[in-house]
């Protein structure tokens, strides 16, 4: 787990390190997508998980393209935008998209607890953003484009984690990781 959540912390540091070789951010959100992917074929070969069949196939190869391709792209291009400390504070706003949704789609409750924490989170994106939106500095001159792709980022992974809840119910999250 410690590595894991080491590499979630240095996407955006790494994003900007191989985006100043000339690497463009798509072509990262592409390696990234294509090396994980690889990953999780083969600990799901390793562990014998059994990909979905039929209609859960088609909606978790969908689910992979739309959510993956997009999240990791819109973040990609947050990190060129935005700098990655911008980017990575905007895509930690999904918790704040996922309890909306799952209130909305999931019919789960909206506790006083979640709402406090909902608007502390609200507030928190409002006071990170109203500076950027004032315009770009020397570095980031398209910084208000940064905070749109941050923000867009965070709500296509708030919504992957939603739709991946209803999948996981019939899809076991091995198999579905392996083929998304």
């Amino acid at each position: 787990i410690a590595v894991a959540a080491t590499l979630w912390a240095l996407i955006g540091v790494l994003g900007t390190a191989v985006t100043r070789y000339g690497i463009d951010p798509l072509e990262v959100a592409f390696w990234r997508a294509l090396l994980g992917g690889a990953l999780f074929i083969a600990h799901a070969g390793v562990t014998r998980a059994r990909p979905p069949g039929g209609r859960d196939l088609v909606l978790t190869i969908g689910f992979g393209v739309v959510g993956v391709s997009v999240f990791f792209a819109g973040y990609q291009l947050a990190v060129r935008h935005g700098g990655a400390s911008l980017a990575s504070v905007l895509l930690y706003t999904a918790p704040a998209f996922v309890a909306v949704l799952a209130v909305l789609f999931l019919h789960e409750r909206m506790t006083r607890a979640k709402l406090l924490a909902l608007a502390l989170a609200l507030i928190g994106l409002a006071l990170t953003v109203a500076p950027a939106l004032s315009g770009g500095t020397s570095a980031f001159p398209q910084l208000p484009l940064g905070v749109a792709l941050g923000v867009a980022a965070a709500s296509v992974y708030a919504i992957y984690i939603v739709a991946g809840t209803r999948l996981t119910s019939r899809v076991p999250a091995l198999a579905l990781s392996a083929v998304i």
